[in-house]
């Protein structure tokens, strides 16, 4: 199986109109009873549309830096090498990676199984104030990822995600079987914590349940809100 940990930063955050402007990855290889990192990679490219000044602020990527960078289409093929029905894609908060990668991919005829490990690390540490890239970073210890100096890791730059989403990946698979990781990838992000309303900052599985029944059958929420609160109804009338 080829584990490969890929980030990409974009334009924005609509892979209908944006575009991808730098994308990297990493494969995590088991040696003896350990996992190292190899094959990184990581590229600039052109989107061929302007930088939006509020994606530059994230990532600091500049429309000048792109200039003389390959289109995506010249770059892709190293990213899907190796390909096989056992290569496996990880990304942090994977359904943005796959909206503007799948399309490319379908090109490639590569069509890997994915984990995120947003969605992952939501099932194995319910209760943390945050699922982030960075805090989970910092929560679990992982100052230099993967072993790599802190300075050569640079938040919201494609290679530098990878190594922390790496370092994240490696504890997930600790405490989660993998069939498991794979199951919570595809299915929506399941929240412990209400975000929003009069019972906000309260456990769903601590909400009064007539309330959890109205988010799921009355409501305009967005589907993974219902997703969430249909879960945590379903475990109070199975108790």
């Amino acid at each position: 199986m080829t584990i490969r940990v890929i980030d990409i930063e974009t334009t924005g955050s609509d892979p209908a109109k944006d575009r991808i402007c730098e994308i990297a990855s990493i494969d995590l290889a088991k040696v003896s009873d350990k996992y190292i990192s190899t094959n990184g990679r990581s590229t600039l490219v052109n989107p061929g549309i302007p930088m939006l000044a509020e994606a530059s602020a994230v990532h600091h990527i500049v429309d000048g830096d792109l200039r003389d960078a390959p289109c995506i289409q010249a770059v892709i093929f190293p990213f899907t090498e190796h390909y096989d029905s056992k290569l496996v894609m990880v990304a942090h908060n994977a359904s943005f990676e796959r909206s503007f990668l799948t399309p490319l991919f379908d090109e490639c005829e590569c069509q890997p199984k994915w984990v995120c490990t947003y969605r992952v690390a939501l099932r194995v540490w319910p209760d943390l104030p945050s699922h982030s890239n960075q805090f989970l970073r910092y929560h679990l210890g992982f100052v230099n990822p993967l072993g790599m100096a802190r300075d050569q890791i640079v938040a919201h730059r494609a290679l530098g995600d990878c190594y922390v989403t790496g370092a994240i990946f490696l504890a997930l698979v600790q405490r989660a079987s993998f069939a498991d990781m794979l199951a919570w990838s595809d299915e929506p992000p399941l929240k412990s914590v209400i975000t929003f309303g009069k019972h906000k900052g309260i456990r769903y599985d601590a909400a009064p349940r007539d309330y959890l029944e109205w988010i799921v059958n009355k409501s305009d929420m967005d589907a993974d809100t219902k997703y969430c609160a249909r879960h945590w109804l379903n475990q109070k009338v199975a108790a």
